[in-house]
Order: structure tokens, then sequence, then C-alpha cells
């Protein structure tokens, strides 16, 4: 098995993520953000003749530079060669190049919040679409920063789907998180888009302004609008159930009556 390559954390491209590295944002809103912390790369790498092109991103932590203290997450997105192309010469990789930038789901979905205006999910910062230089993976070939806002508060639980932070709080202020579960997935699925395998742990409780936000789009679905169900609380362990029943009733066209007397809230 070859080892993994990291596009970001090599040369030349380790020297546009470095600790205390500026970078400005020029659409929706100008700005400029310092680098706090690299946090991960992820690498989407495929072979010729794919539909989409192969690419790389890393999430970065930043702060706003200027005397705000507004911290961000920010992504960068950049296009790699296709795998078994890696080590041909830059004329060969730099024929890969896209005409037009291409757009993540996760970036797509950030666009969709800034259009329609959402209060469920974290603030879009801006944007900014460059070209690699000559000596990037693919010389000519997109890379695009886009920041969203760190919005303050705790995840409700882990990737496990286990809504381990949830259950440690009172019941007065659970009722209040399920009351504002539902308000915002009926917001959110009304946009038309849903984390991919969502759970709590894309849930972030704010107990000081009592506000609930959806964050984790990286990977999302583009989705109809969703009619409300009460099997989506013990979907994402906001309910304690003795059976799984529940997921039964869920079905489409399901005959099967949701007997909720012997849930735990």
């Amino acid at each position: 098995m070859s080892s993994p390559i990291f596009w970001f954390l090599k040369e030349p491209m380790c020297h546009n993520v470095k600790i205390s590295n500026t970078i400005s944002l020029n659409h929706l809103h100008p700005s400029k953000w310092r680098i706090l912390e690299v946090l991960h790369e992820h690498d989407s790498q495929k072979y010729e003749g794919a539909e989409d092109p192969s690419y790389a991103s890393i999430q970065l932590t930043c702060a706003e530079v200027g005397g705000s203290s507004r911290r961000a997450f920010m992504r960068i997105v950049m296009q790699i060669p296709f795998s078994k192309t890696e080590h041909e010469d830059s004329a060969v990789r730099g024929k890969q190049a896209t005409s037009t930038t291409f757009r993540t789901p996760g970036f797509l979905a950030f666009m969709t919040f800034a259009k329609n205006a959402s209060t469920v999910t974290p603030r879009f910062l801006g944007y900014r679409d460059d070209r690699q230089g000559s000596s990037g993976p693919v010389p000519g070939g997109f890379i695009t920063y886009y920041a969203w806002e760190v919005v303050p508060g705790k995840p409700l639980g882990d990737y496990t789907g286990d809504a381990n932070e949830f259950w440690t709080l009172d019941k007065d202020e659970r009722d209040k998180i399920r009351s504002a579960f539902k308000d915002t997935f009926l917001k959110l699925t009304s946009m038309g888009i849903l984390p991919d395998c969502p759970g709590p742990s894309n849930l972030v409780w704010d107990s000081d302004t009592e506000t609930l936000t959806w964050v984790g789009f990286w990977d999302c679905e583009d989705i109809k609008p969703m009619p409300w169900k009460e099997q989506w609380l013990p979907a994402f362990d906001l309910v304690h159930v003795p059976n799984n029943t529940w997921v039964d009733s869920s079905w489409p066209g399901s005959t099967l009556a949701l007997d909720t007397s012997e849930w735990e809230y």
C-alpha cells in the first residue's frame, strides 16, 4: 500500500499554511485572516477520466486581522493531479487544469446558506478563487479559500452517534434543545441541505443564548424539504428508546403507529 500524499504539508504548498500566515478573501466581503492552527487534510484523488477533478483540501483555524476578535474555520480546496500522474512533469500536469473552478458540496452549501440568510448554520464569511502557480501540483489549476464562523457552544455528541453532552444536561435544558432541534431542522431542510449521515455531532448548543446551530457540512447531500417526524429525535439520540421499532414506523408507506409511551425525555 502506498503512503498517503499530504499535498499541503510538503513543498511548495506548505508555505501557504504556515502558522501566522495571512490569507485574504475578496468575496462576499473583503477580509484578512491569520492562521492559528492547521487541523486536517482531506484527499479526493481520482483516476483520469473521472467526472470531477481530483482535489485536496485542508482545514485551518484562523483569527480575523484588524482588531476583531472573530474566529473562523477556513478550508482551502486545491486541484491535484489524477492518480498515477503525480510525478509527471509540470507541462503534463498543467494540461489537467480545469477552465472553471470546481465547487465542493460544502462550498455550495455555504453559498446556499448565505443566499437564504440562514440563522441555523455558521455564518459564511467569504471566499477567494485563485489559480496555482507554475510550481503547484496542477499549474494553472484551481485553488479556492473559504471561511465560516466558529460558533459558540458545545457539540451535543460525537461521531459514534451518541449525544453524550446532551444527556449531561438537566431535563429543562434538554426540552429546550429538542424544541430548538425541531425548529432548526425544518429551517435547514427547507433549504434542501442536510449533512451526510447527520447526528448529534452536527448540533452545537450555546447554553448562554439558548441557540442551536447545525455544523459539519464538508460532506452533505441535496434533499427535498422534509416534514417533521418524531422519529428524528431518537435518530439524533435526543430521546432514549426501549427498542428500535421507531425505525420501522419511519419508513415511507409504513402503517405502523409510532409508540412514544416509553420514550425517556
